[in-house]
């Protein structure tokens, strides 16, 4: 037998402005936290935008760093706990799908799903950038933010690249899944979109708000798997885990290579290699299938 929960007090409209409310108000404090830590530390972040080719010290970086740190915890972990205290009390956790371990199974094969998938994302943001004409103002946005990416993947030592490893891998991770399968798509879930527009929609809205326009096709797709890996494993573990992999593996590849990953993620037209790309479609294909056939069946009478 189902007992109501708080959530089906709420609405997931009501819900869901809640969420947009709280985001948008946290990211304004995020953003004001990391600008006044640059201006503390004395660091002109203007010098860092537009990708210039620029010396950046140590310290510098890990201002940097701290700056990203700040501007995730407050733009996705805390107006998803706040939400989540708000609406949930004490059952947050089982609630949000977190009470139960996603299993090796599960964790393994997510991860695996996610990473295999690379190649067939380099062809989708191959053709993004080069097929699909964007605005100057898209432009230099993409601009204004290469400069930091390429501080954030200098890294020296190995403190330097545990520092990213948390600020790049685990902090989105477990943030942004919070954010946008744990509440986003579980509440449009619950309107007359259904489960798979859910995934799609929160989806798009997950690749929009990073802001990086000639990416937006294949985070679109990193998104939509990892909100497959949601609703059919009904563990919001499973994504984190999958969306820790995937931005682990790239600090992991700066770390070890260094310029040779420089020099590839900068290449204006890397190559594609048309073989590697099918057999990752056929692995998306294949693996997604296999998920699918031990997906976890939703409760009878669920009232969430």
């Amino acid at each position: 037998m189902n007992h109501p929960t708080r959530s089906s007090l709420f609405p997931p409209g009501i819900i869901l402005m809640i969420l947009l409310l709280l985001v948008f108000v946290f990211l304004l404090i995020g953003q004001g936290a990391g600008l006044g830590l640059t201006y503390l530390a004395g660091l002109d972040i203007q010098s860092f935008l537009g990708g210039d080719e620029i010396e950046v010290t140590l310290r510098e970086r890990n201002i940097l760093r701290g700056m990203a740190a700040l501007n995730q915890f407050f733009s996705f972990w805390a107006p998803a706990l706040m939400l989540a205290w708000f609406i949930y009390r004490r059952d947050w956790v089982r609630e949000l799908w977190l009470d139960r371990k996603p299993g090796y199974s599960w964790s393994l094969n997510g991860a695996l799903w996610i990473l295999g998938a690379f190649p067939l994302v380099q062809l989708i943001y191959w053709f993004n950038k080069n097929a699909i004409p964007l605005p100057s103002w898209m432009r230099q946005l993409e601009d204004s933010t290469a400069g930091l990416l390429k501080a954030f993947l200098v890294m020296d030592t190995p403190m330097e690249f545990l520092f990213s490893l948390f600020v790049m891998g685990f902090l989105p991770a477990v943030g942004e899944e919070l954010v946008f399968r744990g509440f986003l798509q579980r509440q449009l879930g619950r309107t007359r979109l259904g489960e798979h527009a859910a995934v799609w929609v929160a989806a798009a809205i997950f690749s929009a708000i990073h802001f990086q326009f000639e990416g937006f096709l294949p985070r679109l797709l990193l998104g939509a798997l990892l909100g497959y890996l949601f609703f059919w494993s009904r563990n919001l573990w499973v994504p984190i885990i999958a969306h820790f992999a995937n931005n682990a593996i790239q600090v992991i590849a700066a770390y070890f290579l260094q310029d040779e990953f420089l020099k590839f993620d900068e290449a204006p037209d890397n190559p594609i290699s048309w073989p590697v790309t099918l057999v990752s479609a056929i692995w998306v294909i294949g693996l997604g299938y296999m998920l699918w056939t031990r997906r976890i069946p939703p409760p009878e009478n669920p009232v969430v």
